[in-house]
């Protein structure tokens, strides 16, 4: 796992990250009525958060310090410092594993084998992202800006691509089905540019270009937003099965 990608943003990750819709937490309760379950990879713990709604036990992974100091104040959870393909927790023990924007950065086979060790029998795994629409026009110039100053974009991050994501899912999974669920973007210029500035591939304060980039995501939203907002098309989209 990269470990180390999002430090230093974990603050502006909490902030300005979007959350899950609530039919997500409903649909998985109601499919597995699991008492344990484990968010690998909780980052600043957006999607623990969800998770929390419901009665069962969570608990939080994560290895990265930074984000650590955002997600131990969540509510109602128990926090491990550890990294998804060595999580420590107990065998046998969890019935959901939940992974929210961070499966890509993952050893697949490694952590397949986790998974392995510490669901019970018939337990189940979710992967999920929040996907921009690639086909909508808003969507297109917006990578286009991104991969001119910061030389990636959504989809195309450091480190994977959209192909190299589905090989990673067919690879882990035994079975699964995907399921998508809308979930819209509507941003206020504050937030539309500390949304952009938390991705792993923007620049931070102190580097060359950060002042670019920030003027050109302010051009942006003043182009395209309506009424205050500027709204990005996009939806969850969750992998769910066995390992």
């Amino acid at each position: 796992m990269n470990e180390g990608l999002f430090s230093g943003k974990a603050e502006i990750y909490a902030k300005f990250r979007p959350s899950y819709p609530t039919a997500i937490v409903d649909w998985l309760y109601d499919m597995t009525h699991a008492e344990r379950v484990a968010d690998i990879g909780a980052g600043t713990g957006i999607f623990t958060k969800c998770l929390t709604e419901k009665p069962w036990k969570v608990t939080a992974v994560e290895p990265n310090e930074d984000m650590l100091c955002e997600l131990r104040k969540t509510e109602n959870c128990e926090i491990i410092k550890a990294g998804a393909e060595n999580t420590g927790l107990e065998s046998g023990t969890i019935g959901l594993v939940t992974v929210a924007q961070a499966f890509h950065w993952f050893d697949v086979l490694l952590f397949k084998e986790e998974c392995r060790r510490i669901l019970i029998p018939k337990g189940i795994v979710c992967l999920l992202w929040n996907t921009v629409d690639e086909s909508r026009d808003i969507v297109k110039k917006q990578n286009e800006l991104n991969l001119k100053y910061c030389g990636c974009c959504d989809g195309h991050t450091k480190g994977y691509t959209p192909q190299q994501s589905d090989d990673k899912i067919q690879l882990f999974f035994e079975h699964f089905e995907k399921r998508q669920f809308p979930n819209n973007l509507a941003f206020g210029l504050e937030e539309y540019i500390g949304n952009r500035l938390s991705r792993s591939y923007a620049p931070k304060k102190n580097d060359r270009g950060y002042e670019a980039y920030v003027k050109a995501l302010t051009d942006f939203w003043n182009e395209n937003s309506i009424n205050g907002k500027i709204v990005i098309p996009n939806n969850v989209n969750c992998y769910t099965g066995t390992v």
